[in-house]
């Protein structure tokens, strides 16, 4: 029998190492050395004859050990499973094996484990208490609390004026007392207690709609998985085990509940007097609210207020205060209604959309900017002084609280004079000074420290949602915030060279990069950054990709060349290094960097190799520069592979064309501005550690970025927190400074809550990255080629046999073996002359790097690159329905097909059903909506607890939530839908060559994908007309559909027949990838033609196959629809039926148009005032009848672009269309153009039922599939083809 246990480990040592990089009598030293990874693991604990404990224990110890054992036998990085392996490595010494426990004992090994006590939540929901005033251990939240008027003070005893009633009975007293309507239930302290106990008859109804809350330990949302058996902590000699309780009922006396009251007693009052009320909890979001006016409404007996009042109660720990301040009462009241109205959808998803300073102040906006910075020594001295100055104290045996701190300091400076004397370390009271100074501590987590500052003075950071407390992983604080300063840990303090920033290179940074926030000193990477944003490049670098193209340039991704090719030397070894190896390949590249999108994919390579490319290979030869994998294809470019084809080492298999190529020189302003920052700040920030650190930004894989922390000594708000999916931990217990005084004065053990911040990248730039790393290699090939070369000129002119031994690639250095015995004073390059040579001839640099001893080499591969593992470009399923089906019993049997597969593509000429079909699909879902009300009512009234994961079971088979979306706003009208762009939000996603990843995505993405436990997913997402769709959108469909699997595709088009997006005619979108796994790889095929009566396409299957067929008349009578190939007869045709018009002797209006592109009032006819213009007529002929075609959007009006009107009735000043709307003239002349003629791409999507001309047959009539897709466009708009249309050159 067995228990699974989810424990957070904090477990690191300082380990004496043996660093085989490092000259011998210098490799061994001690180094701090993570020996558990920091993330939540779960363990199988056995449970034996020695109990769960027992086992725990057992578990806890083998797993230290195996790790320690691995970082003895490999490398210490390879303890963590996703560390990179040094090389050579980096091994703690064996003799550490009998050390553990003084390495480790104490506090540097933590494990943290949750115990569930089993008491339900709901028997704390609501039962947070008012005592206090406001909150006085809160000392940087800006909220104002209710202090009660020391001269009208409420009392228990109204006649003896004797016991002041507690706070929450003030408030009442004093807000309401006086107020009309209020005065019977704030008579006095007894009235006021006997309404808040009373139950009011709207209370039950209320209570329902907090079912989820009260039973959320039911729905497993926590990822931690806690024991359910009493375990108390417990301490061996090796590791501590901290248990944290959840589910703990907090005590309170039988005085303290009779004379305060609780939340649930607030509400109470709230719904006898009519008030709303508004309960925020500890980290920001709504914890319960009551709005009287919708409650109310379902008590026809309970009357509604002209005049309306909230309460505003704000919860910490385990407290609850009133709030005072009327602007965060009116937002917070305003908020509550919008998500109400969204069926308590949780109130995040609308934090972006009103000003943050309104609710909670959640966003410190630092109007300061300083260079003050105080760094600990340890970044100065690196290896001398290691650890916080708390462990300093403890080291010495100074209490800082028994002689102070001045006097500690002074202690310190005496025992580490060179450490702290000249750079004594902030007091508490500097840290909390609000003075906007930031603090660079010597330690690697700053859990002690806040933990410190609690217990010692009343402090905790700023609050949750403002705050920057966060770190890298589940329990190690990293960034903390006090009001404006701010502590950071050691690792977070950018090393922009070997020194420390002084503060005029600093103010240097400054004046170069303004925009840049200096509250903190910027990283490397927002440096690099910021001088790629300044240089304002027009062409985006960035990619996206389907779920093909992300394995392979992500899973498969080229990795630097790092092979081992001699396990053992025999006379020691040399290396030659290229130099800057990353800014080499950017400034001196001379191939087109690629960039992709979700619709491109690796196609089957039939020659014509282009070294600009990436191909997948398979290796047949071995050695150096083959990747060495055989188990499948492996990534390539073209720039390494060019040098290995006709070898006999390879066979290039497959090949991905990019939608856009940027020039070779397209970085090389990067690199030149980074080396001219360089100068500018005196050699401070390097060029290549600038562009060594950008290159390695640009892979943006999706990853837990951060962790975000709240601290609180609550344990019911840490029972909330654990059982709404967050991890939970004793913070106190796992600080390297933990004294008894932490917890005087009774006070509670400090926890910390801490949630992963998951990071999703639509877009990477992942190519350029690769591109870079494999034009390493291929210099490295290069080079290895020139020491070759030298060496058989070496060879000629010394008359020597000497030989180059290969034994080792490292990323940009190549290691030979000597062939001679090597002395200890023998020259270590015994190849001077011909290395000179080599270098001098190349065309980049590479020096003379290192020299290693035989007993020295100690190098291991590095994992290597993975195959790409393609997912087949294949339909599963094609499902032709050739037969006539019914509107409402057929589609209903297609729709079960189709829900039963996962999703599809309908596929279909016009005039197939597709339309129809999506509107019986509409009605199915409305159908299907009411029944979800009921059941979720009927779920609601039994108070089920499992109700929402009921519901979603019941929607997995009747789905109710959709999106009807199309590209056009013709389509759009068909369904009755939306656009895409207004549907998915795509306009603002225009993405900045800045900007990787759009800021509205996420939030379009929180809609569609519903919070998990309140509001549901989408079900269905319905796209019509999908020929529109470019690879650009097609790809931010994909990362939507990425991101919530749930989520089923229902396409809808005919790709094969309709025309391809302009300027993507070259793409094979029929065949593309992404859209067969959109639909899940599954194609409904609409084959029978309701406007026909029979199934096949007479025009596609053969007329558009002979366009000779169709008899050209130039001389045919005019007709008022035409469709041509291009703008110039569109207008040369408009001209022609406009001259008509004139000539007629109808009644007509001519406009045209200004220098200023405005509308420039009507003219004479023989008035011949015409301008250039951007391609559109420059007059409009306005007659009875005359169609109009929309030119620009209007959304006040309604009207879409290409969407076709005609004139009704027109005077002298208004022009009235047939939708019955009237416009003045200025209005049409800049909204519409002439619809006498358009393009066969604005026709697409018509339907013609009049004789209508097509124009230029002759262009029409040529050769190509682009050419016979757009005749059959331009025929098949007829509903008789055969017989109502007109052809002419």
């Amino acid at each position: 029998m067995s228990s699974q246990v989810s424990v957070l480990p904090d477990v690191e040592g300082n380990f004496l190492v043996i660093d085989y990089g490092r000259p011998l009598g210098m490799r061994t030293y001690r180094r701090p050395v993570r020996i558990v990874s920091p993330e939540l693991i779960t363990l199988n604990i056995p449970i034996g004859s020695t109990g769960l404990r027992g086992g725990i224990k057992n578990a806890l110890k083998e797993l230290i050990e195996i790790n320690v054992e691995r970082g003895i036998a490999e490398d210490i990085n390879k303890i963590l499973e996703d560390g990179y392996e040094n090389s050579p490595p980096i091994k703690i010494h064996p003799d550490e094996r009998g050390r553990l426990k003084t390495i480790l004992g104490g506090n540097n090994a933590v494990f943290q484990i949750i115990r569930i006590n089993g008491n339900s939540v709901g028997n704390t929901f609501g039962n947070e208490r008012v005592f206090k005033t406001s909150p006085p251990e809160i000392f940087y939240d800006d909220t104002t609390y209710f202090e009660p008027d020391r001269k009208s003070l409420l009392f228990m005893d109204v006649k003896k004026q004797e016991q002041e009633a507690t706070c929450a009975y003030q408030y009442i007293h004093q807000t309401f007392g006086k107020k009309n309507g209020f005065k019977k239930l704030t008579r006095n302290y007894e009235t006021i207690k006997h309404f808040c106990r009373l139950e009011p008859p709207q209370y039950q109804t209320w209570l329902r709609h907090y079912e989820r809350e009260r039973n959320i330990e039911v729905l497993d949302l926590n990822i931690q998985k806690g024991l359910d058996i009493e375990v108390k902590s417990f301490e061996t000699e090796l590791f501590q085990v901290n248990i944290t309780n959840v589910g703990e009922n907090e005590n309170w006396t039988d005085e303290e509940k009779d004379k305060s009251m609780n939340v649930l007693d607030i509400i109470r009052w709230c719904m006898w007097a009519k008030v709303n009320c508004y309960v925020i909890d500890f980290n920001g979001h709504y914890y319960m609210s009551y709005n009287h006016k919708q409650i109310a409404s379902c008590h026809p007996d309970i009357k509604i207020p002209t005049m309306r009042h909230s309460i505003v109660v704000k919860i910490r720990d385990n407290h609850a205060y009133f709030v005072q301040d009327p602007d965060l009462k009116k937002s917070t009241c305003m908020r509550y209604e919008t998500w109400k109205c969204q069926d308590f959808k949780d109130i995040t998803e609308f934090e972006g959309v009103k000003n943050s300073e309104e609710f909670q102040n959640d966003i410190i906006k630092d109007d300061f900017n300083t260079s003050e910075y105080w760094i600990h020594p340890y970044h100065a001295i690196k290896q001398d002084c290691k650890g916080s100055v708390l462990d300093t104290f403890c080291n010495y045996g100074i209490d800082p609280d028994e002689v102070g701190w001045d006097k500690a300091y002074e202690q310190l400076a005496n025992a580490e004079p060179k450490h702290y004397r000249d750079n004594p370390p902030p007091t508490p009271k500097e840290i909390l000074d609000d003075s906007g100074k930031t603090f660079y501590l010597g330690t690697d987590k700053l859990n002690g420290i806040v933990s410190y500052l609690y217990h010692n003075h009343d402090t905790l950071p700023t609050d949750f949602e403002k705050s920057k407390m966060s770190g890298s992983s589940g329990h190690k604080i990293e960034r903390v915030s006090y009001g404006k300063n701010r502590l950071m840990a050691k690792s977070t303090l950018p090393l922009y060279s070997d020194d420390l920033p002084h503060k005029e290179t600093i103010d240097d940074l400054k004046k170069l990069f303004p925009s840049l926030e200096w509250n903190r000193l910027p990283t490397i990477k927002t440096i690099a950054d910021e001088i790629f944003k300044n240089l304002d490049f027009k062409l985006s670098y960035w990619s996206m990709f389907n779920s093909n193209t992300r394995r392979a340039f992500f899973d498969g991704e080229i990795k630097a060349d790092n092979n081992v090719y001699k396990n053992e030397i025999n006379k020691g070894a040399w290396s030659v290094d290229i130099s800057k190896a990353y800014t080499t390949a950017l400034s001196q590249y001379d191939l087109e960097w690629n960039v992709y999108d979700g619709l491109c994919e690796f196609q089957r390579y039939k020659g014509n190799f282009n070294p600009n490319l990436f191909y997948l290979v398979q290796e047949i030869g071995e050695g150096f520069p083959l990747r060495n994998q055989k188990d499948g294809l492996v990534l390539y470019h073209g720039c390494l592979l060019r040098h290995l084809l006709g070898k006999g080492l390879v066979i290039i298999k497959k090949v991905i064309y990019p939608i856009h190529r940027l020039h070779s020189k397209y970085f090389v302003p990067f690199v030149d501005e980074c080396k001219n920052v360089q100068r500018k700040s005196d050699d401070t920030i390097t060029f290549k550690r600038l562009i060594n650190t950008w290159v390695g930004g640009l892979k943006k894989p999706d990853k837990v970025s951060q962790f975000k922390f709240h601290t609180t000594p609550s344990e019911n708000s840490i029972t909330r927190a654990f059982y709404d999916g967050n991890i939970v931990s004793l913070l106190d217990k796992n600080t390297k400074f933990n004294q008894e005084y932490r917890f005087r004065e009774e006070k509670q053990p400090l926890f910390l809550i801490s949630k992963p911040v998951q990071e999703y990248n639509i877009q990477s730039a992942q190519p350029i990255r690769l591109a870079i790393i494999d034009k390493c290699n291929e210099m490295l090939y290069q080079l290895y080629c020139a020491m070759r070369a030298g060496l058989y000129f070496y060879n000629r002119l010394n008359n020597t046999q000497q030989k180059l031994e290969l034994c080792l690639t490292k990323t940009d250095a190549l290691y030979f073996e000597h062939q001679d015995d090597v002395k200890e004073d023998y020259n270590p390059f015994p190849y001077q002359h011909f290395i000179d040579f080599c270098v001098e001839n190349l065309p980049f640099n590479a020096d003379k790097e290192a020299f290693i001893r035989k007993d020295e080499w100690e190098f291991k591969n590095y994992q290597p690159q993975y195959p790409v593992r393609e997912q087949p470009n294949i339909w599963k399923n094609i499902i032709p329905i050739n037969n006539y089906w019914s509107k409402e019993t057929g589609a209903q049997l297609i729709f079960t097909l189709i829900h039963s597969l996962g999703g599809g593509w309908i596929e279909g000429e016009g005039g197939v059903g597709k339309t129809e079909f999506i509107k019986t699909f509409k009605k199915i879902i409305h159908k299907n909506l009411q029944k979800y009300r009921w059941f979720k009512l009927d779920l609601k009234l039994n108070k089920d607890p499992r109700a929402f994961q009921k519901l979603e079971e019941w929607r997995d088979d009747n789905p109710c939530f959709v999106k009807i979306l199309a590209p056009t706003n013709k389509a759009c009208n068909n369904i009755g839908g939306k656009t895409l762009h207004k549907g998915l939000g795509f306009p603002v996603l225009g993405v900045d060559p800045d900007d990787e990843t759009p800021a509205y995505f996420d939030r379009v993405c929180a809609c569609l994908a519903g919070n998990g436990y309140s509001s549901p997913a989408t079900d269905y997402c319905v796209i019509d007309e999908i020929s529109f769709i470019d690879g650009y959108k097609w790809s931010l469909i994909s990362s939507i559909k990425r991101r919530i699997p749930r989520m089923k595709f229902i396409l809808s088009g005919d790709i094969k027949r309709q025309l391809p997006p302009i300027g993507e005619e070259w793409r094979l979108f029929e065949n593309a990838y992404i859209i067969k796994e959109l639909s899940n790889f599954n194609k409904i095929q609409f084959n029978y033609n309701f406007r026909t009566g029979e199934s096949g396409n007479w025009l596609w299957d053969k007329a558009s196959l002979h366009p000779e067929w169709f008899v050209v008349d130039n001389d045919a009578p005019l007709t008022s629809i035409n469709i041509c190939w291009t703008n110039k007869k569109r207008k040369e045709v408009i001209g022609i039926l406009e001259d008509r018009v004139k000539k007629s002797g109808l009644p007509y209006k001519v406009l045209r148009r200004t220098y200023n592109d405005v509308w420039g009032g009507m003219f004479e006819e023989d008035d011949d005032e015409f301008f250039k213009s951007d391609g559109r007529k420059e007059e409009l002929v306005i007659s009875f009848g005359c169609p109009l075609i929309v030119y620009k959007s209007n959304a006040e009006c309604n009207f879409n672009k290409n969407e076709m009107y005609s004139v009704n009735s027109f005077d002298d000043d208004l022009i009235t269309l047939n939708n019955g709307m009237s416009f003045d003239y200025s209005f049409i002349f800049n909204t519409f153009l002439s619809g006498y003629c358009i393009t066969t791409h604005k026709a697409q999507g018509d339907t013609i039922k009049d004789r209508y001309t097509i124009y230029e047959w002759d262009k029409f009539s040529q050769e190509s599939l682009i050419k016979r897709k757009l005749r059959y466009v331009a025929q098949s708009r007829s509903t008789d083809p055969k017989n109502n249309i007109v052809y002419k050159n």
